[in-house]
């Protein structure tokens, strides 16, 4: 980092902006062209080298803004469309909160100015939305985030717990799944137009019990579900025959069937509420309490 020319100008800096993908691509010239993808830590090592470089300029005062983020660098990542980026989004929302000013999310859509448009549906853009417009769990995991409350009551491995002084309270859940070694290590053959999940890690099912205290009064509870069974629009266009080129009816059945699903109950004056709950590999769980007046 060097602030030098700034001190020399007299330029006054408010803030300091970074990019974070998990490649790690090899440098120009180094005879191993592939790239390695960095464990999930490597946002969070990110975060402390900056502030680190920071502090021995005397500038750790500085805000510290992502402006781009994603898990690849590469906007032809077949990996982008699949149900893993909800968690993905999700994991590093909340692992790096409180650690940052901002997080900007790249980008919004897979059409943007820097890259030609191939004529394919699902070809590992960018983006939360598709060149259909379709959404992508991407999309969702920051929807079921904006949800949450603005007092974190518990957090841990897989989930996060919030309120808000309108009696809302907001249990989010996620079973984040990484790439195994042989893809993290620059081996994209596991890979194709329609088989993308065959480069995680092999990890079963995760399981959460929930105990809630003192639920006095009527409240309803509405579970929003995002998994590879319900509401990933690449599994569901997989399910439909991976068509590729795809008409309009198609992609407006696409659009339905796209975003969790959705359940409601009642739950009525219960001093001690418990569930225990299961969710697959990349799925996420929102559950949503409203009190009743």
């Amino acid at each position: 980092m060097r602030f030098r020319q700034c001190e020399i100008r007299d330029v006054p800096l408010d803030f300091f902006s970074f990019h974070v993908y998990s490649d790690y691509p090899y440098r120009k010239g180094e005879a191993n062209p592939l790239t390695t993808m960095m464990p999930p830590s490597f946002y969070m090592d990110n975060i402390r080298s900056v502030k680190q470089k920071l502090e021995a300029e005397g500038r750790l005062h500085l805000e510290l803004h992502i402006t781009e983020w994603n898990f690849s660098m590469y906007d032809r990542n077949l990996v982008h469309d699949t149900m893993f980026m909800a968690p993905f989004v999700i994991y590093h929302a909340l692992t790096t909160l409180g650690s940052i000013h901002a997080l900007a999310f790249w980008t919004f859509t897979d059409v943007f100015e820097e890259s030609p448009v191939p004529p394919a549906h699902f070809y590992g853009g960018f983006g939360l939305v598709n060149r259909d417009g379709l959404r992508k769990p991407g999309y969702y995991a920051f929807q079921l985030l904006h949800q949450l409350g603005d007092r974190i009551v518990a957090q841990g491995d897989g989930y996060i717990a919030t309120t808000s002084d309108d009696g809302r309270l907001r249990i989010l859940l996620y079973h984040y799944v990484h790439v195994d070694h042989l893809y993290a290590s620059g081996d994209w053959s596991g890979l194709s137009e329609t088989n993308r999940y065959s480069v995680f890690e092999e990890r079963g099912d995760k399981a959460f019990r929930i105990t809630i205290e003192g639920l006095a009064g009527r409240y309803k509870l509405t579970s929003y579900t995002l998994d590879r069974e319900h509401g990933s629009v690449f599994d569901e266009w997989v399910r439909l025959g991976a068509p590729a080129a795809m008409t309009e009816e198609e992609i407006e059945y696409l659009r339905g069937r796209s975003g969790p699903e959705m359940t409601t109950e009642w739950i009525d004056g219960q001093e001690l509420w418990q569930k225990e709950l299961v969710l697959p590999p990349h799925g996420v769980l929102l559950l949503a309490f409203d009190r009743q007046y």
